[in-house]
């Protein structure tokens, strides 16, 4: 109900009541007047006189002005005595007849009664009035802003709470705010915060509630509260009052994309802030697993997110990542020397196996798997076989299979004299002595080759032989070489007895 129709109504109690009044006035009024006229009448009869009142009775102007001012003064008595019921008139006109006074005041006391009657309805109305004007929206809200602009808090309260709870009080920001600041200064938190919600339902982008509200979590350190206004206001035009809340989303050290090999990544947040993160695509939350050293993606398809969360939990938008991790296949192997015909004792070699990755081989020419041979380093061959090796990557990724076959002559040993003729013609070919065994850089000396043993040095059987030089009749040892048995391969040898080691020469 608005104050308007409130005044018409109250307007119109205080009408109807002064009608009432008015006419239990005139009731009154009239019985005396009549009572008075019949009282007259008698009078006149008693004296032989005529009555005034008869339908035929003619008056004169003097007779019937007289007569009007006796009524007058007999009506201002008689409403005297209304107002004072302790008096008589009689007594007070000293000319009334003991009978009429008596009867007079039986009257007098009943109009009197009614009147009372009308006063305490009269005093009730008022007071409910008076006190429907103290529940009003209008009276309550002008109260309680006077209180509150006063500081008078508590007090401001009891008008301002009676205001809210009309219809007008719901539409009105100034007064939610109002008391918001009055429940807030009184120490009461969570009504303040209720207020601020109440205000925003009826509107919703209001800058100081909005403000208000989030400093109000911020100050309460509610992370949760404060993450769901923040999710609420995202992407309106209230983002901006809650930016100075916001947590940046983690950012990852490698972008998205395709990767061939294992990718190491970092993720970074805000200071202070904590990073929570699933591989599986999931939402993290701070029950997920917290980031606190490299993360290592393996598998072929990734999907990382990952979510900031500062000291007092309030959550950033949640950051997401799809890593593609394809791991390329290994080259196959190389094998060195390659497929041919070779002496017996040929070694083999696997090269081109990536760091991290392994070789396997067979010899019978079957498929190489992680159970067959491991490859270390190169392996000699004794017969003739079929060589076939792969490599699988630290991501056990298999290459393609390398398969080649080598034949290996019968096996041949060189005799002593063989192997000096092969050290002989190795030194020739690297112009150390010439054809008669004299040494080209010294024609006085000449060369001569003594069998030591024949023994293994350095994994290879060979013949130990000692290079003496002769000049005239003086003869000095020129150095030690080694002629491989099987392969005449010639080496120098160096070192003590028990402890020697060829290098091929």
């Amino acid at each position: 109900m608005n104050k308007d129709r409130e005044d018409d109504i109250d307007e119109e109690l205080v009408r109807s009541i002064q009608r009432l009044v008015e006419e239990e006035n005139n009731v009154a009024r009239a019985f005396v007047e009549g009572q008075g006229t019949r009282d007259r009448e008698d009078e006149q009869k008693a004296a032989g006189q005529p009555s005034d009142l008869g339908a035929t009775q003619m008056f004169d102007k003097r007779a019937v002005e007289q007569r009007l001012n006796q009524d007058k003064v007999l009506e201002d008595e008689e409403l005297e005595l209304l107002l004072d019921p302790q008096e008589d008139i009689a007594e007070r006109k000293g000319t009334a007849k003991s009978g009429s006074s008596s009867r007079n005041k039986w009257i007098i006391g009943g109009v009197c009664g009614m009147v009372a009657l009308v006063i305490i309805i009269i005093i009730g109305v008022a007071a409910a009035m008076d006190n429907s004007h103290k529940q009003s929206y209008d009276y309550n809200l002008s109260a309680g802003m006077e209180k509150y602009g006063e500081e008078n808090y508590s007090d401001a309260l009891k008008y301002l709470k009676k205001a809210y709870e009309s219809d007008k009080g719901k539409r009105n920001t100034e007064l939610m705010l109002a008391l918001y600041d009055c429940y807030d200064q009184s120490g009461d938190s969570s009504s303040a915060a209720a207020m601020l919600n109440d205000l925003l339902a009826y509107d919703k982008y209001n800058e100081q509630a909005i403000t208000a509200l989030a400093k109000y979590y911020y100050e309460q350190r509610d992370g949760a509260k404060l993450t769901e206004l923040i999710k609420k206001y995202k992407d309106t035009t209230g983002a901006r009052y809650l930016s100075a809340y916001e947590v940046s989303a983690p950012t990852a050290s490698e972008k998205e994309g395709k990767y061939s090999g294992t990718l190491q990544l970092h993720l970074i947040a805000e200071d202070g802030c904590r990073i929570f993160y699933t591989l599986d695509g999931s939402e993290p939350t701070s029950g997920s697993t917290e980031f606190k050293e490299m993360i290592e993606l393996e598998a072929s398809t990734v999907t990382l997110k990952a979510v900031a969360v500062n000291e007092i939990g309030v959550y950033s938008e949640v950051a997401s990542y799809t890593f593609d991790i394809d791991y390329a296949q290994p080259d196959a192997p190389v094998f060195d020397p390659e497929a041919g015909e070779y002496e017996a004792g040929q070694k083999i070699a696997i090269s081109n196996i990536p760091d991290g990755a392994k070789a396997y081989y067979t010899l019978d020419g079957t498929t190489p798997t992680e159970t067959s041979i491991l490859y270390t380093e190169p392996f000699e061959l004794e017969s003739s076989a079929v060589v076939s090796a792969l490599i699988i990557s630290e991501h056990d990724v298999s290459s393609p299979i390398t398969r080649q076959s080598f034949v290996i002559k019968t096996a041949k040993e060189y005799s002593f004299n063989e192997a000096v003729n092969l050290l002989r013609q190795r030194m020739q070919a690297l112009n150390i002595i010439n054809s008669e065994g004299i040494i080209t850089a010294d024609n006085s000396a000449s060369v001569s080759f003594v069998y030591q043993s024949r023994q293994t040095i350095s994994g290879i059987d060979m013949y130990y032989i000692r290079c003496d030089l002769r000049r005239g009749q003086t003869t000095s040892v020129d150095g030690y070489y080694g002629v491989g048995v099987r392969d005449g391969q010639c080496y120098k040898v160096t070192g003590n007895s028990g402890n020697l080691s060829a290098v091929q020469y």
